[in-house]
């Protein structure tokens, strides 16, 4: 993870309203830390590594020259250009326990197509409990055997007796789906709309009419 060293350095949480160019603002706590520490990360390895390892990632932290683990806890965008403008971060050490939410890397997938199936991805990560060292960056699941009608739950993971999973035993995280069913899924939902809205239009136009009834009667 070194190749994602992010460095940060204290801040003011007084100057809100100022930003390096270039920076993140961002929140420290947890191991070596009393309370929370307002920090600016740097903003270009912090983007590359949510692109790569996802937004709950572990990341290495260069503050006051010295390297700290960190688990990214939570990020926020701006709501118009999806730019990340805050990131909380929980510093930990590697023999700590720690909840965390890995992702899920679903290889194999290119045998689908030949097959006229694809895979719906419906959770695209997990969420366990376990000692920093023994929690892996990701987990891969070979899909490429997997049939019609499969879906990817808990005992596709293969996580071992160190690593607690949090998630409900009956999670489903993907299936294997019928190419043109999942194609098809959008202009259904089209279509209904368009019914819904024509009813609506219909319904509008009697109540109209029926304004317009009243009205004469009332005359």
């Amino acid at each position: 993870m070194d190749e994602f060293l992010i460095k940060a350095e204290e801040r003011d949480p007084g100057k809100r309203r100022y930003r390096e160019p270039g920076t993140i603002a961002g929140v420290l706590y947890g191991d070596g830390i009393e309370g929370s520490l307002p920090v600016s990360l740097q903003a270009s390895p912090l983007q590359k590594l949510i692109s790569v390892h996802g937004s709950h990632a572990r990341l290495t932290l260069l503050l006051n020259n010295d390297e700290k683990i960190g688990i990214l806890k939570e990020i926020q965008k701006n709501p118009m250009s999806g730019n990340i403008i805050h990131a909380d971060i929980q510093l930990v050490s590697k023999t700590q326990e720690v909840k965390t939410k890995i992702p899920l890397v679903f290889t194999g997938r290119e045998e689908f197509h030949q097959k006229e199936l694809r895979l719906q991805v419906l959770r695209s990560e997990v969420e366990v409990q376990g000692v920093l060292s023994a929690l892996p960056e990701s987990i891969e699941i070979d899909v490429s055997s997997a049939g019609l009608g499969y879906s990817i739950t808990l005992a596709d993971l293969n996580l071992g007796d160190k690593i607690r999973i949090l998630d409900r035993e009956d999670e489903v995280y993907a299936q294997v789906v019928h190419l043109h069913a999942v194609a098809e899924e959008p202009e259904a939902e089209e279509e209904g709309a368009e019914e819904e809205e024509a009813a609506s239009e219909g319904s509008d136009t009697e109540d109209s009419a029926a304004k317009g009834d009243n009205s004469g009667a009332e005359a």
